[in-house]
């Protein structure tokens, strides 16, 4: 239930996006009008959460896209992403290649029919560099574009291959997330644009 408790004059014109979890009720991609009142929902089962819920384009059509799937407690996902039609059909679902996950920070379409997608890896890996470990763990982030649909992996990132822990302000963890990829973006000569919470940094990446 969504309650609205101010309007304004100046608001955009169209619906709410939400993608509503871990309160009173069922988690899921909500639509609703600027009133609350309900025009959409997809109930996710128990323990299953939701997000980054919008609108893109695909194969020319307006579609509705989402990531589902499970979140650990310092906020990784480990799921698959959605993507539904203008009459809430589902048109394909999206899963990470390689033996990763989906991660829930980005999904997002390109032109060309691909999604890029990010994933979290966990790996041993030397952390005395930060005053931990010779055998500790770090999060390895991972950028992939993926056809839709085929499935296929066309492009894979990861950042423990190009970036140092040493350039992370993150402070050192049992499981180091010392990078924690938040977006992905193509610029416009198709180069990727990859953001890092971690590091503090968007790192332009040549495909080639």
């Amino acid at each position: 239930k969504l309650t609205v408790s101010q309007s304004s004059a100046t608001e955009a014109a169209g619906d709410l996006f939400t993608a509503p979890y871990r309160g009173a009720g069922q988690n899921g991609p909500m639509i609703t009008d600027t009133s609350g009142n309900l025009v959409w929902f997809d109930p996710l089962p128990n323990g299953l959460e939701a997000f980054d819920f919008r609108t893109q384009t695909y194969a020319g059509q307006p579609v509705l896209t989402w990531w589902q799937g499970y979140v650990t407690a310092t906020g990784q996902g480990y799921g698959e992403d959605e993507i539904y039609d203008d009459t809430y059909q589902p048109v394909a679902t999206v899963t990470a290649g390689n033996g990763y996950q989906s991660d829930l920070h980005e999904f997002q379409l390109t032109a060309s029919g691909t999604a890029l997608v990010t994933a979290y890896q966990p790996v041993q890996w030397d952390t005395s560099s930060m005053g931990g470990s010779a055998n500790g763990v770090v999060i390895d982030a991972i950028m992939q574009e993926i056809d839709v649909a085929t499935g296929n992996v066309l492009f894979e990132w990861h950042s423990l291959d190009h970036v140092a822990l040493t350039a992370s302000y993150a402070g050192l963890s049992a499981q180091y997330d010392y990078f924690h990829i938040n977006s992905i973006d193509e610029d416009a000569a198709g180069n990727l644009l990859i953001s890092s919470r971690g590091t503090h940094t968007i790192y332009q990446i040549d495909r080639t």
